[in-house]
Parts: C-alpha cells; structure tokens; sequence
C-alpha cells in the first residue's frame, strides 16, 4: 500500500488539493477559484548554505499563502521548523522594508500532517494556533496561522469530529488498505480522484521510484549537518562545515536508502506480489544484485 510520503505527491492534483483546503479552511470547494504553486526551495543563505526546503506552497486566489507539508516520523525541532519556513514566507513578501501594509503583506498559513503525535495536551486531532493575549483570548494577527493534524489521534475522536469533513481526510491519510481508501472517499470527489491518483502511483514502477527516493531526501538536511558537527567534523568554518555536511548527509543517505527498500518491500508483500517479481522490482528500482535483493526480503520478512 502507498506509504506517507506518495500519498502526499497527489496533492499535486488541483480536484485533490481543494478538497484538502476547503475541509481545513472550512471553506467551499467552488469559493477556491485558483491555485498557484509555488517554488519551494529557499535561496541559499550566505554563510550557512542552509537549504530550507517546504513540502507544498500553493497561493490562493485572495493572495493567501499556503504551505502543507506531511511529516512521517517525529522530529524534535519540527515546531522551530515550521515557525521558520512560515514565517520567511510571510517577510519574503515585502520587497522593500517599508511595505508593511495589507496591500504587501497577505496571510501564510500553514497546515501541518503529522503522523505522530506532537501536542500530547491536547486530545482533539485537528487544532489551529494563532498569536493571541492568553488573558483574554484577543488574537494579535491572523497573518500566521497554524493547523495541525496528528493522524494517530483519530482512534480517539469524538462523536462530533467523526461529522467533520477533516476528519474524513486524516482517516484517508491513516488508510492502510484499498477497501479503506475507497470507503473514505466514496461520494466526495476530491478523495475519489486522490484514490485514483494512488492507484497511478502505484502501478507506476517508475513513480514509484521518483516517490521513494523523495523519501530519503525529507531528512531534514540542518540536522544531519547538526549531527556530523557533532561528531567533531567541524574544524573550520569552511572546510569543516563542507566535511561535516557531506559525512553527515552520506551516513542519512545510506539510512534513508535502506529505509525506503524496507518500505517498498513491505507494500509489496502487503499486495501479495511474489518473491520473484518482488526481487525483479528491487533489482530495477533500485539496481541491487539478485543476492542484496533477496538479502533486504529476507531481512523484512523476518522482522
């Protein structure tokens, strides 16, 4: 079955992705009149060469600013991360450092899929963050905005939240089966053409490998550098931060390669494909010999 990261590349679909917006903004589907997409790769920065990189940005028809990204696995600096890239967006608005009027300045809001829970104080799997006084509950500016989906958190919602139609959405993403993506979907438009556009995916042995290898690359990059830092790569500014960068990224990327074989083999044990045609898939996808291949399945077999 398609894992988090290739049921996140259908919201590249327009149908799919304002059924997502019009669920999260509680607004129509027919009010969202036009999508843009948006680069979402920041400009190097000069001294650190950091590459911040968003998962979707999208602008809407009222100049709203959108990013959506899907995060598959926990990550302790994930709230700082997505405080940076939000707010970039909103001051990358600005060309000039007078135009702080609504004339330059527009909404960024950010909704955030998460498939591990992040906010354990709070029960409900669906919440929004404003900037507010916390005495009285004044907002100071709905120019930020953050919503927050914990898919895990589903089990335990509420007769109420079940009735909503983002509800509807986190269980589609939290789908495991066939049977489950079209129960979801079924009589809603937007989610029907999203199951569609997995079955694409998935038979699309070439997608498959584009989706997969995306996979390795979501490791945030920052703290991969963090890491080899750590490990005393470092021994000046530039030759070490060029060391420690490429150990660091060598040893995440070697991580993320055997991670995503796993991942593949497990949706394809899980669709019932055999051995041969599963060691035939891992020596084209992923140009292993027939032994590694049938190294990798035995290893998943046997967790």
């Amino acid at each position: 079955m398609p894992n988090l990261v290739i049921k996140f590349q259908v919201m590249h679909n327009k149908i799919v992705l304002k059924g997502l917006l019009s669920a999260v903004l509680n607004i129509k589907p027919e009010d969202i009149t036009e999508i843009t997409y948006l680069e979402t790769t920041t400009e190097k920065e000069s001294q650190k060469k950091k590459l911040g990189i968003l998962d979707l940005f999208v602008k809407m028809s009222d100049n709203k600013c959108i990013n959506i990204e899907m995060q598959a696995r926990f990550f302790e600096y994930w709230t700082n991360r997505s405080l940076y890239y939000l707010t970039k967006k909103f001051s990358e608005q600005a060309v000039r450092e007078d135009q702080y009027t609504n004339k330059y300045l527009y909404p960024c809001i950010s909704i955030s899929i998460l498939d591990f829970i992040w906010n354990k104080d709070e029960p409900s799997f669906y919440n929004q963050y404003y900037l507010m006084n916390p005495t009285s509950n004044q907002i100071f500016t709905d120019k930020l905005i953050f919503h927050t989906i914990e898919l895990p958190k589903i089990v335990t919602a509420t007769d109420e939240e079940k009735q909503t139609p983002i509800y509807r959405w986190a269980r589609f993403f939290r789908s495991k089966t066939w049977e489950e993506y079209e129960q979801c979907a079924k009589g809603d438009i937007s989610m029907e053409t999203a199951v569609d556009e997995l079955k694409n995916i998935h038979d699309d042995q070439i997608k498959m490998l584009e989706y997969l290898h995306r996979q390795i690359e979501i490791m945030d990059q920052n703290q991969l550098l963090e890491d080899a830092n750590t490990r005393g790569y470092q021994t000046g500014y530039d030759s070490g931060y060029n060391t420690g960068y490429d150990s660091g990224y060598d040893s995440g990327y070697d991580s993320g390669f055997c991670s995503a074989v796993k991942s593949f083999i497990t949706d394809q044990l899980l669709s019932q494909t055999e051995d041969d045609t599963i060691i035939k898939n891992l020596m084209q996808i992923f140009s292993l010999t027939s032994e590694k291949a049938s190294e990798f399945l035995n290893s998943v077999k046997q967790e």
